[in-house]
């Protein structure tokens, strides 16, 4: 695996297998996921597929892998993984739109 945050490098390993019922729901969230964080690198690794690498710490499918670290044993809540790759992209809701303000004026 790549070293995270190299040059930026925010990178998702979902782990699957053909025999897995929820695999199929779990590619799919990767794919939003893709597309939803241009920025982010994912990676969908089939564990059935010859020379497929399997990490020591991976011992379920689906697995879920954030920079290294398993974010989730099974196919996480869409919420969950979102904010779990916006802390590692470093990416603010504000970001998506006008800055929020604060309703309560400063005191000086």
């Amino acid at each position: 695996m790549n070293k995270p945050h190299v040059h930026g490098l925010v990178r998702l390993d979902v782990y699957v297998a053909a025999h897995c019922q929820q695999c199929a729901d779990a590619r799919e969230l990767a794919q939003d996921m893709a597309s939803e964080f241009p920025s982010l690198q994912v990676r969908i690794v089939d564990l059935d597929q010859p020379g497929a690498e399997r990490p020591a710490a991976v011992f379920a499918v689906p697995t879920f892998v954030l920079n290294q670290k398993i974010v989730s044993l099974g196919t996480p809540f869409r919420q969950d993984l979102v904010r779990d790759i916006r802390l590692a992209l470093e990416v603010k809701p504000e970001v998506f739109g006008e800055p929020r303000k604060n309703p309560i004026p400063a005191q000086e």
